[in-house]
């Protein structure tokens, strides 16, 4: 396990880590502010911009986080190879973020959200490409994220002083959208320019195509969780009012703190284990349960306190929610060590492709009903399930690939 636990995977944690805590204090710090300036519902609708957001991101990180970061590891040191790598990665999310954005754009027209067309282009154009100027990718793999990090934290805390400072009534919901994207475009173009002269990339224009098809495996694999993951957060503000959308959202972003600590620990891993054949898979199970362990716990004794300070009263239903999700928080910890520590980093992508689909579609089936009849209660519900479901499903599969071919040892 000190094998793994080496420079690089501090570099990287350091790094992503200060990223994703500052991702985490922002909704913490802005959420009292927010929902009672704001007002619950008209909160809602800026929580509905984040998941549209959040899933454009989603969508235009592809698998690039995986086969770029497996291939550039091992290649960082090569200049040719590097500016190669960085233009066809960048020529492919460009296509990526337009055809969300048509997408995105299309289904607002029709009125299914709580936000204007125009509402979307501005706000979430920005957003989306964002993501790709960052490139975080990139300095994942070369293990150098810390003034990408520190761009992308900085950003935030203009946001996070705006709030405070300037967001007193309704009435602040258009130019607070614009300074939470606008703030993190603006970083990102000079991450991007800082990137171009430290690393000497001539940028050229790749076919997209080509990245595309090639990460095609380990995409279906990534993205088809979200089908019983944000596809129902986007279906229940036509199920729900705003005041009850909050409340699950509430509850979806404090349970989003497991989720971004195993996103940190695997996205640092990653590297590692792509430059490293000497590790055994009961190391990374051990750092994954312990982390997951121990956030279940501060979980179940210490929602209640946590929610009474940053929304007050009103918001018991979350709480449950938090509570009931420890469950599937265990099981996220198994599905990441096996998916990551063996699926992907040996470049099995279509096995990773083909367990992410069966247990996405039977979820998403699942969701259908639960959703439908039991709305928020129904979603959570659904989250749990899958992640239970993807526990078992890679560790059956895992052990009859580990017994039937002794292709890996734990």
């Amino acid at each position: 396990m000190k094998k793994l636990l080496n420079k690089d995977f501090f570099n990287n944690f350091i790094g992503l880590s200060s990223m994703n805590l500052m991702a985490l204090l922002v909704p913490l710090v802005t959420m009292p502010i927010l929902s009672k300036s704001l007002g619950i519902d008209t909160y809602g609708i800026f929580l509905l911009l984040l998941t549209i957001n959040g899933f454009g991101q989603s969508f235009v990180s592809y698998s690039f986080g995986i086969i770029a970061v497996r291939e550039l590891s091992a290649k960082k040191n090569i200049a040719n190879e590097q500016n190669k790598i960085f233009s066809e990665i960048f020529s492919s999310q460009c296509l990526l973020a337009i055809l969300y954005m048509s997408i995105i754009l299309f289904i607002s027209s029709f009125d299914v959200f709580y936000l204007s067309v125009q509402d979307v282009f501005f706000y979430s154009t920005p957003v989306v490409a964002s993501h790709i100027f960052f490139s975080i990718w990139f300095h994942q793999a070369v293990s150098e994220v810390k003034f990408v990090a520190f761009l992308n934290i900085s950003a935030r805390i203009i946001f996070v002083i705006y709030c405070v400072f300037f967001v007193v009534s309704k009435d602040d919901l258009s130019n607070l959208m614009f300074i939470y994207a606008y703030s993190l475009f603006l970083a990102s173009l000079i991450s991007f320019v800082y990137r171009i002269k430290k690393y000497n990339i001539k940028m050229k224009f790749y076919s997209p195509l080509k990245r595309i098809n090639q990460g095609r495996n380990a995409f279906l694999g990534l993205f088809s969780p979200n089908l019983y993951s944000n596809v129902p957060g986007l279906a229940l503000p036509s199920l729900v009012t705003e005041s009850q959308y909050t409340i699950f959202s509430v509850a979806i972003r404090i349970i989003n703190v497991a989720n971004m600590a195993q996103n940190i620990i695997s996205r640092s891993l990653f590297p590692v284990l792509a430059g490293n054949n000497d590790y055994r898979l009961r190391d990374i199970l051990k750092i994954n349960l312990t982390v997951s362990i121990f956030i279940s716990f501060c979980f179940i004794l210490l929602s209640d306190f946590v929610i009474s300070i940053l929304v007050g009263a009103g918001y018991e239903t979350s709480v449950f929610y938090i509570k009931i999700s420890t469950i599937g928080i265990i099981a996220l910890s198994i599905t990441d060590s096996i998916a990551n520590g063996f699926y992907l980093i040996k470049n099995k992508d279509r096995d990773f492709r083909n367990i992410s689909i069966k247990v996405s579609v039977i979820c998403s089936l699942v969701s259908i009903p639960l959703v439908f009849y039991y709305h928020s209660f129904g979603a959570i519900i659904v989250l749990i399930f899958a992640r239970v479901m993807f526990a078992i499903f890679y560790c059956v599969d895992y052990y009859w690939k580990l017994h039937k071919k002794n292709e890996f040892l734990l």
